[in-house]
């Protein structure tokens, strides 16, 4: 097979509407420029945040018309969103999900290359039903005989995105494909709001508390859920693999000695990795940034797929001196250096994903301030919410020193930037392993063509590195 070419699942079938459909119906190349600019901005995790300080100034009359073309809209009626009730009936009120199909993650792409899945849902305490998608074992596991009692590994996507991210190219590519090939037990995880999990117990897509939270929630109560399910299920400790916000998340939980999410993780993988955001340098991003969060999101609860708006703010984003639209790419990501990129449209057939407004602002919060932090409400919000004007910190020093942490970033990523890695790096006082890939991006750490060799295979030799480890301890005992 050319490493240049990924072939899509045999039992693939290209959805005949949704996001891929309002995308043809723009035509031209500048259009679809500018479209493609929103959909990475909105695919990636840290991609609306701006630097602190930053001071930018736009024409009134162009903002002015994009301000009254938010606030008319009704965001409900532009996300195309079903899903599956508990009685199997397909309902469109009661989750935003499956933007393009009633199929699940499993029926859609995973089970269309010749692998075993099992759709899961998981309720959290407060109501979200969450998908867990399960491949128990791979194809031929390498022609290997199975890991003893198969390691439970899980898969964590970032924000606007969901666990397709996992298996998008080819089972030599992908990395949950290569790990139940390699014998362990593969388990992939959605956060809530997202299309791959079910909505809420009573809450719908057009409630505001239904988007009311942001990756605190995730850490706080997601997390622990998805992965207290795979614990009792298994009875193993679990390897966790977490892209950007994905690995943000488990860093938060991991501080957080209620979650019991440290206490029954063997060890974390973190790609991408992001707990601070000084340093993005891209400035279609910094830009952008301002228009979305501070003058356009505030009126949402959703955040999703509005392509008009979008069009509108990126009209206004490229038009500041200092931003080049032309390579959208390397504009927003920077350059990468190994994504097939004829794939890109099969990539957006099942991506970006909604998350919540308050979501997006929690991220530009952090690169304001500097910090890993909690949700800052306001000084009169603080006291309500903290008992404290400021909002608290996410304090890594706490996380237990016996958790082995690997983290595995892209010199060229202009979201995760190398500078805030280091930092990140520095302020962990335990267990850690790192590695850059010098002309690595964002991206290409989840769907590069060299994937298998360059972030895949370190990551099955660092997992086999534990379970060696583990094993000798059980033998000292």
């Amino acid at each position: 097979m050319s490493r240049n070419h990924v072939d899509p699942p045999p039992h693939h079938q290209h959805p005949p509407h949704g996001l891929m459909q309002q995308i043809n119906e723009f035509g031209g190349d500048l259009q679809w420029r500018r479209t493609v600019v929103v959909l990475i901005m909105m695919m990636m995790s840290v991609c609306i945040v701006l630097q602190s300080g930053a001071a930018t100034s736009y024409n009134n009359d162009e903002f002015v018309k994009l301000k009254k073309v938010i606030e008319t809209m009704d965001v409900t009626n532009t996300m195309d969103v079903t899903t599956s009730s508990s009685s199997g009936v397909v309902n469109k009120d009661t989750a935003a999900t499956d933007l393009n199909s009633k199929l699940g993650l499993c029926a859609s792409i995973i089970q269309g290359y010749g692998y075993p899945c099992q759709e899961i849902t998981v309720q959290t305490r407060d109501g979200f039903l969450l998908g867990l998608q399960h491949i128990p074992h791979g194809l031929n596991e390498m022609g290997l005989p199975s890991l003893p009692n198969k390691p439970p590994v899980f898969l964590q996507h970032g924000v606007l995105q969901g666990g397709d991210d996992w298996v998008l190219n080819n089972p030599q590519e992908s990395l949950g494909f290569m790990l139940a090939d390699h014998g362990y037990d593969v388990w992939i995880g959605n956060m809530r709001g997202t299309r791959w999990s079910h909505g809420h117990i009573y809450l719908t897509p057009s409630d505001d508390k239904f988007w009311d939270w942001s990756f605190d929630e995730q850490a706080a109560i997601d997390l622990p859920a998805l992965l207290g399910y795979i614990y009792n299920s298994s009875h193993n400790k679990v390897y966790y693999v977490g892209h950007s916000q994905g690995s943000t998340i488990a860093l938060a939980a991991f501080t957080m000695p209620a979650t019991g999410v440290a206490d029954i993780v063997k060890g974390a993988v973190l790609l991408a990795p992001v707990a601070y955001l000084n340093h993005v340098k891209s400035e279609l991003v910094r830009v952008a940034a301002d228009l979305m969060i501070d003058k356009v999101l505030i009126s949402n609860s959703c955040f999703s797929l509005i392509l008009d708006v979008g069009k509108m703010l990126i009209d206004l984003a490229c038009k500041h001196d200092g931003v080049i639209c032309e390579d959208i790419i390397s504009a927003v990501l920077g350059t990468n250096c190994c994504v097939n990129h004829t794939r890109f449209t099969y990539y957006l057939e099942w991506e970006p994903q909604p998350t919540s407004t308050k979501d997006m602002q929690h991220l530009a919060q952090m690169v304001r301030s500097g910090l890993f932090s909690f949700y800052d409400y306001g000084t009169e919000g603080n006291l309500k919410v903290y008992n404290q004007t400021k909002p608290p910190l996410y304090n890594l020093a706490t996380i237990p020193k016996e958790l082995p942490l690997f983290l595995i970033s892209g010199g060229n990523d202009q979201l995760a930037d190398p500078e805030d890695v280091e930092k990140l790096q520095s302020d962990l006082l335990g267990d850690v392993t790192a590695l850059q890939i010098a002309n690595y991006s964002h991206a290409d750490l989840l769907v590069s063509y060299r994937a298998n060799i360059d972030v895949n295979a370190p990551i099955l030799a660092y997992f086999k590195e534990l379970e060696t480890r583990s094993s000798a301890k059980t033998k000292d005992l």
